[in-house]
């Protein structure tokens, strides 16, 4: 079995999250919400999305992406609408989270 070493982990895509953002949320929502930010940003700069327009996202390619859970992203999802920063909107039939 080989053995892996951190430094293969490194390098390839990452996400900066502020210090700041890490004590208003906690780590792993911060993470959370840069990824949405960052996912965003992609969809934009790809001409998926204009600027000020909705953006989309499954929870399953979060998940795949990052290691969040379904569940615990509902959390975070549910806890950023309470504080007005993010709007969730269902899509298809039958609507999907």
């Amino acid at each position: 079995m080989e053995i892996k070493q951190l430094t293969d982990y490194l390098g390839g895509r990452f996400l900066q999250v502020p210090i700041s953002m890490m004590q208003a949320f906690g780590v792993m929502e911060a993470v959370f919400v840069v990824y949405l930010f960052e996912h965003r940003r992609y969809m934009i700069d790809k001409g998926l999305v204009e600027k000020d327009d909705f953006f989309f996202l499954l929870q399953e390619d979060v998940y795949r992406q990052t290691g969040i859970a379904p569940s615990t992203q509902t959390t975070y999802i549910r806890s950023l609408m309470s504080m007005g920063i993010l709007l969730k909107e269902k899509l298809g039939l039958p609507a999907k989270n």
